[in-house]
């Protein structure tokens, strides 16, 4: 928790979920399938108790970046139902399937390795209700754990393919992609940092940082003295996708006051091109650079890149497909730009999930 007017932040909770602030002093949140509350002092931002259970059984994306259940003073509602309700799909340019990667599980953020061998992805447990990094081997058919600690976020691979990144309890940490050796701390990447990208050519991380109520993106230089550099301050940028040159970054911006893709020089030179016209939050370069995907909502757009010569230009966007995906997640892209892959709803059965509604639930809570 922490204040619009000021960069420090409270930490209340060490379980990676959704909270919210209900009158009249609780905050609830998912812990594994059992909605909690727990109750709070909004002027000393403090608990004044123990959490008490208020329902079992919630889906499993309440332990994600969604939430599934909310709350006023007087009534809650909450989405009960089954696990394994996501897929890690393949779609062809035409939006295709082409088939799904491993079985249904609770999936977050994959990513394709630059070798195309290999994918991370964070994944939740569903005995030990942890999210950790997962590595598909995409020759060998395996999916093994890379992580054992919970709570790993965020996973970005070297341009070799040998090691990744991520992010776990504040802090990042390298480790070999096959998962041989000690986990590495990364000690010159600030605790509010969240890596997006790693450059083609090795030589800088690069990072999501917050100032206040705005995301900047930064650098970490992998030579000289490791001292982080900001590269792109427009209003709440994020997402940074350098290109395979290593000459120019794609991100999002609110700079028109709504989520858009914009590229710039890299460093930054002073060039600067808005991409998207519609609302877009995240982009992905093909590998050889002459080709930007981005999504806006479920619609997969494709624009043409020219940096012929040192000079930039882009053709106009066009739509590639439109699918059934998970909203606000990671997507990757094969080399070729030729495969997509997304994290797609599971079948479900005909009969849905049913929401509970609980009236003066508050009223009858154990303090």
């Amino acid at each position: 928790m922490g204040s619009l007017d000021s960069p420090k932040f409270i930490r209340l909770l060490t379980e990676t979920t959704v909270a919210l602030y209900t009158a009249p002093g609780f905050i609830l949140y998912a812990r594994g399938n059992a909605l909690v509350a727990r109750p709070f002092d909004a002027r000393r931002l403090r608990f004044t108790g123990e959490a008490f259970p208020l329902a079992e059984g919630l889906n499993d994306v309440a332990a994600s970046s969604a939430a599934n259940f909310s709350a006023t003073g007087r009534v809650l509602v909450y989405h009960t139902g089954g696990d394994a309700t996501d897929r890690l799909t393949w779609f062809d340019r035409k939006g295709a399937r082409l088939g799904d990667l491993g079985p249904a599980g609770s999936y977050m953020q994959p990513e394709l390795s630059p070798d195309g061998t290999a994918v991370a992805v964070i994944e939740l447990d569903a005995k030990s209700r942890k999210q950790d990094t997962w590595i598909f081997d995409l020759a060998r058919s395996t999916h093994s754990r890379l992580t054992l600690e919970g709570g790993a976020f965020t996973p970005v691979w070297s341009p070799d393919s040998r090691r990744i990144v991520f992010a776990h309890g504040g802090a990042h940490y390298m480790k070999a992609a096959n998962g041989a050796g000690q986990v590495q701390p990364v000690e010159q990447l600030p605790p509010d940092a969240k890596v997006t990208d790693w450059t083609a050519d090795g030589n800088y991380l690069i990072f999501d940082r917050r100032r206040g109520d705005q995301a900047e993106i930064w650098a970490l230089p992998l030579f000289g003295g490791h001292q982080p550099v900001p590269v792109v301050s427009r209003p709440n940028a994020r997402f940074g996708q350098v290109s395979p040159d290593s000459r120019w970054i794609a991100y999002a911006s609110e700079a028109t006051g709504r989520p858009e893709i914009f590229i710039e020089n890299f460093p930054p030179a002073g060039g600067r091109w808005q991409i998207s016209t519609h609302g877009s939050s995240q982009a992905r370069w093909r590998k050889d650079g002459k080709e930007l995907f981005f999504l806006e909502g479920n619609r997969l757009m494709a624009v043409d890149v020219n940096t012929n010569s040192g000079s930039f230009s882009v053709g106009m966007p066009r739509q590639l497909f439109e699918a059934r995906i998970r909203p606000l997640t990671r997507f990757s892209v094969s080399d070729d730009g030729q495969r997509f892959l997304f994290v797609t709803p599971a079948e479900r059965p005909e009969q849905a999930d049913p929401l509970t509604v609980v009236l003066n639930w508050a009223s009858a809570a154990k303090q």
